[in-house]
């Protein structure tokens, strides 16, 4: 697009060369290159894009150099091997970014395959939802006497655009009349390391 935001050219890579305009009038100019489809979420595919912007001077021939990066940011779960001892069923729910709406998208036991999540050019705050269902003989009554199966823990954290996020979930049980159980949670990124302890009392389950 030129200065004024008027479109010159636009075309796919493979027809560039034909379409690529001999000349231009002099002036500002921004450049912008994708590959991919953008979805809110996706296991197979994500957008990446880049763009640059020059100024032409007359009888100026310019060589133009365009980085993309995705759109999105990687979220993963890796749960420990002792989950199966005490749970039936667990998974994470990740929610809350602009693109997603009011949907989440799950990482459920025994998936590998991560999620990438379109984000704001400046990132955004992804909630989690953890979800737990106990093994019979682990259950336990809460406080009004009832027995429940399945609790939750919640949190977010910040995800940038190129950016990946590992949450490791191991159970942490210690036998206790009233029952007792804990989880540790680790939120792992790509630039640093930041542990969050989370205690999930067995009353909870």
């Amino acid at each position: 697009t030129s200065g004024n935001g008027k479109e010159v050219l636009k075309c796919t890579g493979a027809a560039l060369a034909s379409n690529m305009p001999k000349s231009l009038d002099m002036g500002t100019y921004k450049i912008v290159a994708s590959f991919g489809t953008e979805y809110p979420a996706s296991r197979n595919d994500f957008y990446v894009e880049g763009s640059a912007t020059i100024v032409l001077q007359p009888k100026e021939e310019r060589n133009v150099e365009i980085n993309c990066a995705p759109t999105c940011g990687k979220v993963y779960a890796k749960f420990d091997s002792e989950m199966d001892k005490y749970f039936s069923s667990y998974s994470v729910e990740y929610s809350g970014t602009e693109a997603l709406g009011a949907q989440a998208v799950t990482f459920a036991k025994g998936e590998n395959d991560p999620w990438y999540i379109k984000l704001l050019p400046d990132g955004e705050t992804v909630t989690y939802k953890i979800s737990l269902t106990t093994k019979d003989e682990y259950q336990q009554k809460n406080n009004v006497g009832e027995i429940t199966k399945t609790a939750y823990v919640t949190g977010e954290f910040n995800l940038q655009r190129n950016k990946a996020h590992k949450l490791s979930i191991k159970p942490n049980y210690t036998p206790q009349d009233d029952g007792g159980m804990g989880l540790s949670i680790i939120i792992d990124e790509s630039t640093e390391e930041r542990n969050v302890n989370i205690e999930v009392p067995v009353a909870w389950i």
